[in-house]
């Protein structure tokens, strides 16, 4: 007969009780369980978090057994605004055998400039802003202990993939990556780090090359005026200047230096489709010979904007069968594409360059010298192009286009943005295009209790572009695939007391191009009340069952916080009051 003692019986219980806990357990498609919801999860505990933080684990019944898995484990995250609540059906984890991790950010992901933050960029000891190296190093840590011991991987769109950059030149033992898809966003060139902790380097010279080598899957539009493909200044950084992107192809280069490819590089032309304003063509190049068997891989989408990653390429999706493709290809280290990039007929081949020279997809010539962009014009009028700007350059300097592009870089010569260029060329600005038709008095919004807008108006402020006694009402949406028929907003002011309505509408707006930017701005009486509403006739919102859509309102320069406007809102309508109210 066997004799345990009291301290031996303790141990082996605890060993039991854990080993419980650890259990990997599977769930079906589209239900996915939620670890942040688990017994003795502190994924949602650290620096920053608030109680929007949801993290979703999706886990097919294949990738398990006896409570381990080695199946791949797939971080998804969301762009700027987004959310999580489309991964449960569109990212296909079932359908590869991988590994689902959904994290919900906090109103995006903490890799520059925010409003929402506390601290400055620069302050790496704060502990009120969201710490995302922290986060996710959290997250792989409990689905490790899940038994979950797969490769980790990190695909990530616009805000999302610029975090899933970061997190890849951060990798080591908390941040153990070995793949990332990155779409329409590249890595940073400055500044060496940014936000709180330790796990907040931009770049690989920041680094000194530490790190372990990941395998980089990346996706440019050439022609999005949001993030640009050749770098730069972008309008997410809000006019802070301390932040710089590579060029998409420098950041590719940093990328194989960093996992010893050969630096040299092969090209080969591709079709694609137009869905993202793409013009059919695209580039794909490869670095070789990397090491650790890591891939580097770059897709020029010719002529597409920041919605690129809705491509097609050889008539095969970005989302999720090229990056799905990619994944495999890094378990099976060295194996060649499955999903290979071959010039298609019609489209004919373009002249390939150099191989120690950079692949330039075609794309419109920039302006080059300190001269004013002719084309550029302000985001809400049509009117303010760069020699507007140049009549108030302190004041307008900081305002963008509808592609994110500041004035700042669009009218050099305006905003005495010439640098060190020894011989700045004269403002040869052509004048607008009859496409471009001056805004007339009877295009102005008109509010319900006052005469509409005359040019003797009294004068306009030059912060807000309103009249006097008025201030701006500002509406950013990014519509989904569903929003032309789906989604309409109306602008409403309270109706006088007495009044047979209790709101009259002021404006409204539908019909949205789908997956499209849209923005729109009314001036309103600062003394008046207020309400937008926004609606669903499915009862699913803007995000995410078809697209990764949202919308924000501002009022006189304010954020107005609204509740998340997705298939858990569960209503058609949603309100937010806002003004003297």
């Amino acid at each position: 007969m066997v004799v345990f003692n009291s301290g031996a019986i303790a141990l082996l219980v605890g060993v039991l009780i854990h080993h419980a806990d650890a259990a990997l357990v599977s769930n079906s498609e589209g239900s996915p369980q939620v670890l942040s919801n688990m017994p003795n999860s502190n994924v949602c505990q650290g620096p920053g978090r608030t109680d929007k933080c949801e993290v979703q684990l999706d886990v097919p019944s294949q990738c398990v057994s006896n409570g381990q898995s080695t199946c791949p484990v797939v971080f998804y995250l969301h762009g700027a605004g987004g959310g999580i609540q489309g991964f449960k059906n569109g990212s296909d984890v079932h359908d590869h055998d991988f590994i689902g991790v959904y994290p919900q950010g906090e109103d995006g992901w903490n890799t520059g400039p925010k409003d929402t933050n506390d601290c400055d960029y620069t302050d790496f000891d704060c502990t009120t802003d969201p710490d995302e190296g922290d986060f996710i190093a959290s997250i792989i840590s409990e689905v490790r202990s899940l038994g979950a011991d797969g490769g980790i991987y990190v695909i990530g769109n616009s805000n999302g993939a610029a975090l899933a950059h970061r997190l890849a030149v951060n990798s080591g033992d908390q941040l153990p990556i070995k793949g990332i898809v990155t779409v329409v966003t590249q890595l940073l060139a400055s500044p060496e780090r940014s936000g709180p902790g330790a796990l907040n380097y931009n770049n690989h010279a920041a680094t000194n090359g530490a790190g372990l080598k990941v395998s980089v899957l990346n996706v440019m539009g050439t022609g999005d005026g949001l993030i640009p493909y050749d770098g730069g200044s972008s309008g997410v950084f809000g006019g802070n200047t301390d932040f710089k992107l590579m060029s998409a192809l420098g950041s590719m280069a940093d990328w194989a230096a960093h996992n010893d490819c050969s630096p040299d590089y092969s090209s080969k032309d591709v079709s694609t489709d137009d869905k993202a304003g793409g013009d059919g063509t695209g580039v794909f190049s490869q670095w070789e010979n990397c090491g650790g068997g890591t891939i580097v891989e770059h897709y020029a989408i010719n002529g597409a904007g920041h919605n690129a990653g809705n491509t097609k390429i050889d008539d095969v999706a970005i989302n999720h069968d090229i990056n799905a493709d990619f994944i495999k290809r890094c378990e099976a280290s060295e194996s060649p594409p499955t999903v290979a990039p071959q010039p298609q007929s019609p489209v004919p081949p373009t002249p390939a360059p150099p191989t120690n020279a950079p692949v330039t997809p075609t794309k419109a010539p920039s302006i080059v010298g300190c001269v004013d962009d002719p084309d550029w014009v302000g985001k809400f009028n049509d009117m303010h192009d760069c020699d507007f700007v140049g009549e108030m350059p302190t004041n307008r300097c900081g305002w963008e286009n509808s592609d994110g592009v500041i004035a700042l870089e669009a009218c050099k010569l305006s905003c005495d943005n010439c640098g060190d260029d020894p011989t700045p060329a004269p403002n040869t600005k052509a004048p607008v295009t009859p496409t471009k038709a001056p805004v007339t008095p009877t295009k102005a919004p008109v509010t319900p209790t006052k005469a509409p807008v005359t040019p003797t108006k009294a004068p306009v402020t030059p912060n807000d572009d309103c009249p006097l006694g008025e201030a701006k009402f500002l509406v950013e949406l990014m519509a989904d695939k569903r929003s032309k028929w789906q989604n309409l907003y109306v602008i409403q002011s309270k109706a006088d007391p007495g009044a047979q309505k209790k709101w009259v509408n002021i404006e409204k707006k539908n019909k949205f191009p789908p997956s499209e930017l849209h923005t729109h701005e009314v001036c309103l009486q600062t003394s008046g009340c207020y309400r937008f509403r926004i609606k669903d006739k499915k009862k699913n919102g803007l995000c995410c069952e078809h697209g990764e859509g949202w919308y924000k309102i501002y009022y006189e320069g304010e954020n107005l916080n609204h509740k998340p406007f997705n298939s858990d809102f569960t209503k058609k309508w949603q309100n937010k009051k806002f003004g003297s109210c």
